[in-house]
């Protein structure tokens, strides 16, 4: 690898940027690997000194491209960043110097949407904002060799987890089988594979302190991963009685530490209102049960009637019921107003919003094709939030209007 780097550099300089992180990305990964076999800690050093020039190196040309690389494209490709944030923590783990925990923390989050906010961040201005039942989950996945971290913060007190046993993660293939409900042994087989993975470290820590109230900024290797239906134990042979998460903990999702900071310190600027829009489909699928929901929410609450995207300029909560066209397979998501009126992630990623709350009920709006430098970078979940929504509702799979039109009134 060493070869490699010295032929790619001529005068003193780099002949081929790309090329030269990568090799860095390789060499490092070949230490790691060496350091896990052997725990000589001089191997670790030298594996994160060759993550630091690459992250460096990455900046430079990610801010080169930088026109290209807004929103869901700001993923870092060579995934370095995820490597050394988890070299980092191992180091700390050896040391317990809390100031590689500090540098640790910090890369993780600079892993995700790099270009969300430039928010000065760190573990203690996470705690500032939590109360004594609440704590912030942050997860990380590194590739070559596989390693996941996983940090747990409470309002007192910071763990950190260190996940080296191949742990699983939900190709867009394999979302299905987590949310068909069809086949319940496949859905148990699946969704107590990632809570062993994912979660059960962290559940007995959070239950052994009472904490319920959860926020998580899943790693990009679980972009969508759904915690609340993972389920404890695979006991129970029926839907009802699965014992799924939901009723241990309340979760929310972040996209990262920069928005759950924002999001909670984000002022509401619009006018407190629900406005409300129904897709038209006269000559199509018709939504006649999502008809008479819209209806009642204009009798019962201060609502207005408006196309989608003057609700989301002029309203603070805006609920739009559509048709959604989103698939796992697809690379960006695309949501039906009308037989000929769609619109997809993108439309929403290039814009600057403040709403409290978007509601999407169409179908799979959480869906997209997953990247391992990008996440779902798909989905409408995330192209919401990252144009400065507050909080987001979107759904994992394809819903019917009936049942659809009943929850949402309830």
């Amino acid at each position: 690898y060493q070869k490699s780097l010295d032929v790619n550099i001529e005068n003193d300089s780099i002949i081929h940027l790309y090329t030269y992180i990568n090799t860095l990305k390789w060499k490092g990964w070949n230490l790691d690997i060496w350091y896990n076999k052997t725990k000589d800690i001089a191997l670790l050093d030298k594996s994160i000194n060759d993550y630091r020039q690459n992250v460096n190196y990455w900046n430079t040309y990610y801010n080169r491209n930088l026109d290209k690389n807004k929103g869901k494209n700001d993923g870092y490709k060579t995934s370095a960043i995820c490597k050394l944030s988890v070299s980092l923590a191992k180091k700390y783990l050896i040391t317990q110097d809390s100031i590689y925990l500090k540098e640790s923390f910090e890369f993780s989050d600079l892993i995700k949407y790099t270009n969300f906010s430039d928010l000065k961040f760190n573990i203690k201005d996470v705690q500032s904002i939590l109360k004594d039942d609440e704590a912030f989950v942050q997860n990380v996945t590194s590739s070559h060799p596989q390693q996941e971290l996983i940090f747990i913060i409470e309002k007192n007190e910071v763990h950190v987890i260190l996940n080296e046993d191949n742990p699983y993660h939900l190709s867009y293939d394999h979302q299905k089988f987590l949310y068909q409900f069809e086949d319940l042994d496949l859905f148990k087989d699946w969704s107590y594979k990632m809570y062993q993975s994912k979660f059960k470290k962290v559940d007995s820590i959070l239950s052994l302190k009472g904490i319920t109230d959860v926020t998580i900024s899943n790693s990009d290797f679980n972009a969508m991963l759904n915690y609340d239906i993972l389920i404890g134990d695979t006991l129970s042979n029926n839907w009802k009685e699965q014992p799924y998460l939901f009723h241990k903990y309340n979760f929310s999702y972040a996209l990262c530490v920069r928005s759950f900071l924002e999001s909670r310190s984000k002022k509401a600027s619009l006018p407190v209102n629900l406005g409300l829009t129904i897709g038209d489909f006269e000559n199509d699928v018709d939504l006649r049960f999502s008809k008479k929901l819209i209806k009642s929410l204009e009798s019962n609450y201060s609502s207005s009637l408006a196309g989608f995207f003057n609700n989301l300029e002029t309203n603070n909560v805006v609920a739009l019921v559509a048709h959604g066209n989103s698939q796992y397979t697809n690379k960006e998501g695309e949501i039906r107003t009308s037989v000929n009126r769609t619109f997809t992630v993108d439309d929403i990623f290039d814009k600057e919003l403040s709403n409290d709350f978007v509601i999407v009920t169409t179908c799979n709006s959480n869906a997209s094709q997953m990247n391992h430098s990008e996440g779902a970078s798909g989905n409408f979940s995330k192209a919401f939030r990252y144009a400065g929504a507050k909080s987001t509702l979107t759904t994992s799979w394809e819903i019917d209007d009936k049942s659809n039109a009943f929850i949402m009134e309830r």
